[in-house]
C-alpha cells in the first residue's frame, strides 16, 4: 500500500519548501481559475489533503477545520459590510475555494511555527502558558481582530497601529517569540497574495486609502491572522489540554 513519507524524514529547509509549494498551489489555482471558483477548488483541496497526510497531526487538522470555518464566517461578515468583494462569487458572495484557502494558510503558519521551534530551540523564548490562559488570549485576540476591523476601518492608519498592538500583546501573553517569525511570514505571504489577486481583479477593496489597491491595515491583518493560527496550535499543544489519549499517541 502506498504511504506518504513523514516530514520527520526531511530537513527543516525541505519541509519549508514543501509548505511554500502548498501556498503556491493554492494561490496559483486562484490566480488562474479565479473567474471560475469551482475549477480552483479541486487543486486547493488536494494539496491541502496531501499536506495534512504528510504532517500527520490531529492538532493541525483541528486548526485547519477551525480556521476554514472562522475564515468564511469572518469574510461573509466583512463582505456584507462592504470591506471587500470577489469578482466571481459562488455562495453568499464567497467563492467555493475560500474555506480551503484558509485551511491551507493555517497549515503553512503552523508548519513555520513548528519549524521555528525546532530550528531555534532555546535561542528564542518559547514558554507558552497553560491551556486556559492560552485559550483566553487566543479568543480575545480573535475578537479584538474582528472588532477593531469593524470599528476602525474608516481610520486605516489608526487600525494599522491597533492591529500591530494586538499582535505584539498576543505574542507577549503567549510567551513565544517563534510566533513573531510566523507573523512576519504570514504578512509577507498575505501581501503577495493580495497584491497579485487585486491586480488580476479576483477581489478588490473599496476603501479610499490604499497601497497598490490594498488598504494598509490588510498587511498587518495577515500578520495577526498567522500569529493567531499558530497560537491556536499552541493551545491544542498545551500539556494540560484535554486531548484524548489516542490522539496524543498518534499525533506527531
Amino acid at each position: 500500500m502506498l504511504k506518504l513519507p513523514s516530514y520527520k524524514n526531511f530537513s527543516p529547509v525541505k519541509n519549508f519548501f514543501f509548505l511554500c509549494i502548498v501556498l503556491a498551489v493554492s494561490y496559483i489555482s486562484v490566480w488562474i481559475f479565479g473567474k471560475k471558483p469551482e475549477l480552483a477548488t479541486l487543486p486547493i483541496i488536494l494539496i491541502g489533503i496531501l499536506a495534512l497526510l504528510y504532517l500527520r497531526s490531529w492538532k493541525l487538522l483541528l486548526v485547519y477545520i477551525f480556521f476554514a470555518l472562522f475564515g468564511i464566517g469572518m469574510e461573509a461578515f466583512f463582505i456584507a459590510n462592504g470591506f471587500w468583494s470577489y469578482g466571481a462569487s459562488s455562495f453568499m458572495s464567497i467563492p467555493y475555494y475560500l474555506p480551503f484557502i484558509w485551511g491551507n494558510i493555517s497549515i503553512l503558519t503552523v508548519g513555520i511555527f513548528r519549524g521555528s521551534v525546532m530550528v531555534f530551540g532555546n535561542r528564542l523564548r518559547h514558554n507558552p502558558p497553560g491551556f486556559l490562559s492560552a485559550s483566553i488570549a487566543t479568543v480575545l485576540g480573535l475578537i479584538g481582530l474582528v472588532l477593531s476591523m469593524r470599528v476602525f476601518s474608516h481610520h486605516p492608519w489608526q487600525l494599522v497601529l491597533i492591529l500591530l498592538g494586538i499582535d505584539i500583546l498576543y505574542i507577549f501573553c503567549m510567551r513565544s517569540l517563534p510566533l513573531a517569525i510566523v507573523g512576519i511570514f504570514a504578512l509577507a505571504g498575505g501581501a503577495i497574495g493580495d497584491l497579485i489577486s487585486v491586480w488580476l481583479g479576483i477581489w478588490n477593496y473599496p476603501a479610499t486609502a490604499k497601497i497598490a489597491g490594498i488598504p494598509p491595515y490588510i498587511f498587518i491583518f495577515w500578520g495577526l491572522i498567522g500569529t493567531l493560527m499558530a497560537g491556536l496550535y499552541i493551545v491544542l499543544d498545551a500539556k494540560d489540554f484535554p486531548l484524548p489519549s489516542w490522539m496524543r499517541k498518534k499525533d506527531s
